[in-house]
């Protein structure tokens, strides 16, 4: 059995010899969506034992793909708002430098601000990143 993607689905192929035309036919036995992670109820009414359990092994690994996939993107993203938190904190700076920006931050943006940055320390601290010495 084959499995061919198009835009929108996967089509499953049977592939059967014709003793007329002694060729190979293929013929489409089922269709069913690209988003698709479970198998198909029409396809178990459809296809062979051996057929199934290819179909079944194929849907396990794509769907470990997928999930890996996931998981990279997530980890991806995490680093992302890490970096993008780091440039904010150095815009900070240069922003707080201003006179208009200084008055209207008050103590209690301050504590929330302590607050974050010393969360921040204890999990760089738990995660085995010391301060460094420079």
């Amino acid at each position: 059995m084959q499995i061919r993607k198009l835009k929108t689905s996967y089509q499953l192929i049977r592939t059967t010899y014709d003793q007329q035309k002694k060729r190979g036919v293929e013929k489409m036995v089922c269709s069913f969506p690209l988003k698709d992670l479970a198998l198909p109820d029409a396809a178990e009414k459809i296809l062979t034992e051996s057929e199934l359990k290819q179909l079944v092994d194929w849907l396990a690994a794509r769907k470990r793909e997928h999930e890996d996939e996931q998981g990279a993107r997530e980890l991806s993203h995490k680093i992302y708002r890490m970096r993008s938190t780091a440039l904010a904190l150095s815009g900070f700076r240069e922003v707080f430098g201003e006179q208009e920006v200084a008055k209207e931050f008050t103590a209690e943006h301050a504590n929330e601000l302590w607050a974050e940055l010393d969360a921040t320390r204890r999990a760089l601290r738990k995660a085995g990143y010391a301060r460094p010495k420079a």
